[in-house]
């Protein structure tokens, strides 16, 4: 949780995580919120597909009515969040609680939304009000990344 609050306060960069703890999401969405934040959380238990996946995000993020339900359409989204009710945010961070089985069972659905993922949040480090993801009960979808 050291490391999160030090992301909330802008010591760590914005990115992808792995994150490791323990403390339940709706308690970890608590604080980002005390902190001036918006928090979603998806549970990604029992997906298995990408429109599963998207409608996911679609949903936790409350994405617009015209969301097109494809990759196209999910990085429209994610990279210009003006359509949501993030106005005074200081930045929106985003719990992935266990994506592994959508890792597994759609390896190139997995790669492309960890791409759109990565450039939605290189673009909205250049805007001020950050996009983090934080995959939180993952081993393969976040092989490879920084633990928070």
């Amino acid at each position: 949780m050291i490391k999160l609050c030090a992301l909330l306060a802008g010591d760590i960069e914005p990115g992808i995580y792995r994150f490791a703890s323990r403390i339940a999401p709706d308690q970890v969405c608590d604080v980002v919120e005390r902190a001036g934040w918006r928090c979603a959380y998806i549970d990604a238990r029992g997906i298995a597909s990408n429109l599963a996946f998207l409608d996911a995000f679609a949903g936790a993020l409350n994405f617009p009515d015209y969301f097109g339900r494809n990759w196209d359409a999910f990085e429209e989204c994610l990279c210009d969040l003006s359509w949501g009710n993030f106005n005074g945010a200081k930045g929106v961070i985003v719990i992935l609680d266990r994506p592994d089985g959508f890792a597994r069972a759609q390896p190139e659905g997995w790669a492309v939304a960890r791409d759109v993922l990565a450039g939605a949040v290189t673009t909205h480090a250049q805007t001020g009000r950050p996009l983090v993801v934080l995959l939180r009960g993952s081993r393969t979808a976040a092989a490879g990344l920084e633990s928070l």
